[in-house]
């Protein structure tokens, strides 16, 4: 939404020369309002006319040569990085990158390799639809000429048993994933690595949000529901302000809980109103204040703004490289920075962070389910 509107303003504001342009026009000839829409129009149709022609040539240009420049870099990247072969007929780039990202069995160095590559795909994605068509065509070309689809095993073909083991980190969280899916019906949440080798970094990363998203509500439906059973507090279940709900509650029950699990209701409540409203660099903070130690996954924004596609190429090869004033990290601007929201849900999906506030929630929920216990054990 963010790069739409800037795309429309940037168009509004091109335009405005064209506006001085048709009314010196009119005053030239001392003509009337006629003849300035009479300019306005020729100067348009002009316009019009070498934006066709410039959008043909761009694409005779790409069918001519640069898609087979774009497939020898891509190429070139496999073949001096010793990839590994594509481990399924079916992968396409995207897929194949992803796997070789998730999977625990392949070096560091490889992983973070797929890791950027994915990136850069992802940034082509957004930067515009024609852009991301080329980008996932040259690498599914290179891709198919490093491993052929006819010398890589059909899925299913062959035993899978080492194919998707993954390090220790990445599969407590597919494990917390599966038993969220389970307990709360998150029907589209990967439930095994593989599952998540062939979801897109987008889709990857929103099943996270989907998932801190749910605890928190749970977490809100829970108190008001133990609010509820209380004669005293029933007037507070429906208090528009969760707020107002949890302090009724510390109030009444507030000798059966701990300073620090007190303080833990509000952090999870703004911890989830942070998360709801995608201010995501606040809650890393607030996960923070709440012990969670801070971790940085080192998403890259590259402005790719009115660049051709061999300017973009050239300027996420030097972000890759770590060049300088290429790129700028994510974490250096909070949220609220206009175009910031999709490169800070990467990095918090990526750093871990939706998933520490899963875990957040999903304690408060328990404190909140040993109050009724201990209270209303028969309810």
């Amino acid at each position: 939404m963010n790069g739409t509107r800037s795309n429309i303003t940037m168009g509004l504001f091109s335009f405005v020369p064209y506006l001085f342009v048709a009314w010196g026009c009119m005053a030239f000839v001392n003509g009337k309002a006629s003849e300035f829409w009479t300019a306005l129009g020729a100067l348009v149709a002009i316009r019009l006319f070498f934006s066709i022609i410039e959008t043909l040539g761009s694409g005779l240009s790409w069918r001519l040569c640069g898609k087979k420049i774009l497939v020898d870099k891509a190429l070139r990247f496999l073949r001096e990085n010793n990839f590994p072969k594509r481990e399924h007929a079916h992968d396409d780039s995207l897929a194949y990158f992803g796997r070789i990202e998730d999977g625990g069995k392949y070096d560091a160095s490889i992983r973070t390799l797929a890791k950027e590559m994915t990136f850069v795909m992802t940034i082509c994605e957004h930067t515009g639809i024609l852009a991301g068509m080329r980008m996932y065509s040259a690498a599914d070309a290179a891709l198919d000429m490093y491993s052929p689809k006819s010398e890589s095993p059909i899925f299913g073909s062959t035993p899978q048993t080492n194919s998707f083991k993954a390090d220790e980190q990445m599969h407590s969280l597919f494990e917390d994933l599966a038993e969220i899916a389970r307990q709360h019906d998150v029907r589209r949440v990967p439930s095994t690595q593989e599952d998540a080798a062939m979801m897109s970094p987008n889709d990857k990363y929103i099943e996270q949000f989907s998932a801190a998203a749910s605890e928190g509500a749970v977490l809100e439906l829970k108190l008001r529901l133990l609010v509820d059973k209380i004669p005293e507090l029933q007037n507070f279940a429906h208090a528009p302000r969760l707020e107002a709900v949890e302090n009724e509650l510390i109030k009444h029950l507030g000798e059966a809980l701990t300073a620090e699990e007190k303080a833990t209701f509000t952090q999870c409540r703004q911890l989830r109103n942070k998360i709801l409203h995608c201010n995501f660099s606040v809650a890393r903070e607030t996960l923070a204040n709440m012990g969670a130690e801070p971790q940085s996954a080192g998403v890259k924004k590259v402005d790719l703004s009115g660049l051709s596609t061999g300017q973009m190429m050239a300027k996420m090869e030097g972000a890759i490289a770590g060049e300088e004033d290429t790129f700028k990290y994510v974490e250096a601007s909070p949220t609220t920075t206009p175009g910031s929201v999709f490169g800070w849900l990467l990095e918090v999906g990526e750093a871990g962070d939706l998933m520490k506030a899963v875990g957040a929630f999903r304690a408060a929920t328990a404190i909140v389910d040993r109050l009724a216990m201990a209270n209303y054990p028969a309810s």
